[in-house]
């Protein structure tokens, strides 16, 4: 994880409310992970803004995605918010956000994506 990523947690209410800041690598996906198994106590929601992720690494992403069910936080307990959402949220929680320009979750823009190649043939 680089010094250039934090996450700020609070708890209010029962839910649990997490705040990652900075770089969205590897090493933080990870450290997000911790927070959750560390910190979720079967009750109520959680809650992650990921308005103030700056840039999301696929390897960061990746990690986050395959290695969630670490967190022992079911699916359907998770809320996403912020423009980012969309990029990290595993299907079956709740985004709150503007909706993904490209279906396959990407920024539109990817080189292989099959989305851009089918916005340009139109």
């Amino acid at each position: 994880m680089t010094e250039k990523f934090r996450i700020h947690v609070r708890e209010h209410d029962g839910d649990l409310h997490l705040r990652p800041v900075g770089d969205f690598d590897h090493a933080a996906a990870w450290e997000t992970i911790r927070i959750l198994s560390k910190m979720y106590d079967g009750k109520g929601k959680v809650f992650i803004d990921t308005e103030q992720l700056r840039h999301i690494g696929i390897f960061g992403c990746g990690t986050f995605l395959c290695q969630f069910y670490l967190s022992g936080v079911p699916r359907d307990r998770l809320v996403f918010q912020g423009e980012n959402s969309h990029r990290i949220a595993p299907k079956g929680s709740m985004v709150v956000g503007p909706s993904p320009p490209c279906h396959c979750h990407c920024d539109g823009n990817c080189e292989n994506c099959r989305c851009a190649r089918k916005r340009k043939s139109a």
